[in-house]
């Protein structure tokens, strides 16, 4: 896990680099078979469970999903995946809140896909 922080570097009007702020590592967040297993876990829920609206033929994507009940009426759902391409992981999370219950899962997974699939073209 990366050290969080503001600002990675700042520059002078004239755009030369006056300082940065080098990434720090904070150490190891899970064993790299963890990490292996969760991967796993998260491609399944993209190919075969509940995301499986957030799918793009040809691409491997892993995703979770989550919806919690806020009232009677109401949910808040929310989505994270990442694809990998050309070796580069890019990740997206979303939240969609205060959505007609039962409607909300499979529209904010529809959005994740819209929105991949409009940087992959």
């Amino acid at each position: 896990m990366m050290q969080p922080h503001l600002v990675s570097h700042v520059t002078s009007t004239e755009g030369f680099l006056v300082w940065t702020n080098p990434p720090v590592s904070m150490g190891r967040v899970m064993s790299v078979g963890t990490a292996e297993q969760m991967q796993v876990a998260m491609k399944g829920v993209v190919d075969q469970g509940t995301g499986t609206a957030a799918r793009i033929y040809g691409y491997d994507i892993y995703g979770k999903t989550g919806t919690a009940q806020t009232s009677n009426a109401v949910e808040d759902s929310w989505f994270i995946g990442w694809i990998e391409i050309n070796g580069e992981s890019y990740v997206v999370a979303m939240v969609l809140e205060q959505r007609p219950t039962g409607t909300s899962a499979e529209e904010v997974r529809s959005v994740f896909q819209s929105l991949i699939r409009a940087y992959v073209q």
